[in-house]
Order: structure tokens, then C-alpha cells, then sequence
């Protein structure tokens, strides 16, 4: 029988050539289309002080937030981008302006400098390779998320772990295991739910 851990290998080659169809066939519209479904969710969030929003840039074939962070800026919401300090350890967040210069972070990834402030984010938009009915995502591998998202939602029920994805990238079931933690919401390119 499969390790759990077999079987989110198997679907994260599955996931990846989805979601690489998925940005070939509609990348720049669908980055609209999420901008504009993300603002119909986030007017559906109860809040009484400006939110803290951590977003992420793009990285191959994953669904361009870009838009959905301006939307944030719009509503007078603080924007940070998450950090890989080091190998299994939670990131961290550190805000983001636009137009703000970024480094080349862990794997490639643009980050803000070291001497840009650090928050701790009240919404983080979560990127991932699939994700199911019931809320779970599959992620690169590297345990990141997980690691930090139950650190986050520690005294802080309220604060929400919001996946962002491409509709092409649900699958039926994704493979759990114990560390794997489950989506508050998600947004598509067609539309928004709550898990």
C-alpha cells in the first residue's frame, strides 16, 4: 500500500502539468478574474481595523496575485510578502509596498530586504499545486505553510488561510497526513467558497 507521502508525489507531477495548462491557456485573465473574486470575498469578512494581508510572488506556473494584493492596498490593508529564514522553520512576514525593491531570497524567490518590517498577517493567501472539496491543499514539498499556519491561527481563530489557485487545480482528494492543515477559503479564477 502507498505512503501518504507516495501519493502527493504521484499527484504533484498530476497538479503540476494541470496548473501549467492552466496558466498557458488563461494566466493573464485568470489573474483578473482572481482580483476580482478575492474583492467579492473580502467584502464578506467582518473586520473592525485594517487587515494584514500576506500575499506571495508568483513562481512558475502559480496563479499571479498581483492584482488581488492591489485590491488589498485599495481597501487602506497592510500587504507583506513571507520569508524562508531557514530550512523547517515557519516563515515570516514582511510588508510589501508596491514599487518596493526586492531581493532574491530561498529558492529563487524574490523577498523584501532584511531591514523591512515584520508583521503578523490577519488573511494569507496560500499558494498550492491542488487543493479538494473539503479544503486541503498540496503544496511543493517543503512544509512551509504547515509549519507556519497552526503558529498563526494559535490564539488567533480568527485569522484566515485562504488557498489561491487556478479552478483547473482541484482534484477530487488530496492525500493528508498529520501535519497537513486545512483551508479556511479559497479563490479561483471563477469564483470564492469557505471550507
Amino acid at each position: 500500500m502507498a505512503s501518504v507521502e507516495d501519493e502527493k508525489a504521484r499527484l504533484r507531477k498530476t497538479a503540476r502539468l494541470a496548473r501549467q495548462a492552466a496558466m498557458a491557456a488563461n494566466g493573464p485573465a485568470a489573474a483578473t478574474a482572481l482580483a476580482q473574486h478575492g474583492g467579492e470575498f473580502f467584502d464578506t469578512i467582518t473586520h473592525d481595523h485594517p487587515l494584514k494581508v500576506a500575499g506571495y510572488v508568483p513562481s512558475g506556473s502559480e496563479i499571479d496575485p498581483r492584482q488581488l494584493l492591489s485590491e488589498c492596498r485599495s481597501r487602506g490593508w497592510t500587504v507583506a510578502l513571507p520569508v524562508v529564514v531557514k530550512e523547517n522553520a515557519p516563515l515570516v512576514f514582511r510588508t510589501w509596498l508596491q514599487g518596493d525593491t526586492l531581493t532574491e531570497g530561498a529558492y529563487g524567490i524574490p523577498v523584501p530586504e532584511e531591514k523591512v518590517p515584520e508583521i503578523i498577517p490577519d488573511i494569507v493567501l496560500v499558494p498550492l499545486l491542488a487543493y479538494d472539496h473539503k479544503g486541503y491543499r498540496l503544496g511543493q514539498g517543503g512544509g512551509f505553510y504547515d509549519r507556519t499556519l497552526p503558529i498563526l491561527k494559535s490564539g488567533r481563530p480568527s485569522m484566515l488561510a485562504i488557498g489561491v489557485a487556478f479552478t483547473a487545480q482541484r482534484f477530487d482528494a488530496v492525500p493528508t497526513g498529520e501535519f497537513d492543515h486545512r483551508l479556511d477559503a479559497l479563490i479561483t479564477d471563477e469564483g470564492w467558497k469557505h471550507f
